[in-house]
């Protein structure tokens, strides 16, 4: 099983001379732990340092997810860890730098599905602009695509990307098949083509790559 803790409102560099395998990047940290005698070992150095720097940690933004096991195991058996004399809280998903990691068994589904939802909103608000200044030459629209949907489909996908496939085996996912609907729903409207079209069919036709390419 992997421990791992994420706290909001903290910079760190040393904490109290002891060595912690961690993320940073500016005032979020994660912690990681093989174990749950080293996480707590890791959450005391933590509070000492704090307490010695003069620094606090936002509890409330502070939780803790445990991969490579199942809930039942949570509910059960999950042992009890503390910040000082604060309780911090078990949680199955937690937002990193905006990508969102599920466990008990580790997934990054939720994180594809996050940027799918918000790059239809990006879409939906690229189409509105468009519709109220009357505008639909195809390849700046494709340009305005790009800039202002495709950016926020795939923000991330370095760490989510290779979780998806082309033939749906991630799960609730359609894999790369979904990420590309954003791309297909704009050129069925720019070339009048039923939606049901393959994604091949528009990609050619409107002269780009798809999405997962």
């Amino acid at each position: 099983m992997r421990f791992l803790i994420t706290l909001r409102e903290m910079v760190i560099e040393v904490l109290a001379g002891t060595w912690i395998p961690l993320l940073l990047y500016a005032d979020d940290i994660v912690l990681i732990s093989d174990s749950p005698e080293g996480m707590q070992r890791q959450l005391d150095a933590l509070h000492r340092f704090a307490q010695e720097s003069g620094l606090s940690v936002n509890l409330g933004k502070t939780k803790v997810m445990v991969f490579n096991t199942t809930p039942q195991w949570i509910r059960r058996s999950a042992p009890t860890f503390t910040y000082g004399q604060e309780k911090v809280e078990y949680t199955d998903a937690y937002t990193y730098l905006g990508v969102v990691f599920n466990g008990p068994a580790f997934s990054l589904r939720r994180a594809a599905e996050t940027r799918l939802t918000r790059a239809h909103v990006a879409l939906g608000k690229l189409e509105r602009m468009c519709i109220q200044v009357k505008f639909e030459e195809p390849r700046t629209k494709l340009w305005l695509f790009d800039t202002l949907v495709a950016s926020v489909l795939l923000f991330g996908a370095e760490i989510w990307g290779p979780s998806l496939d082309h033939h749906g085996r991630s799960g609730r996912s359609d894999g790369w098949g979904d990420m590309e609907k954003p791309l297909v729903s704009m050129i069925s409207r720019l070339i009048k083509a039923k939606t049901y079209s393959t994604t091949c069919y528009y990609t050619s036709r409107a002269s780009c790559l798809p999405t997962g390419g």
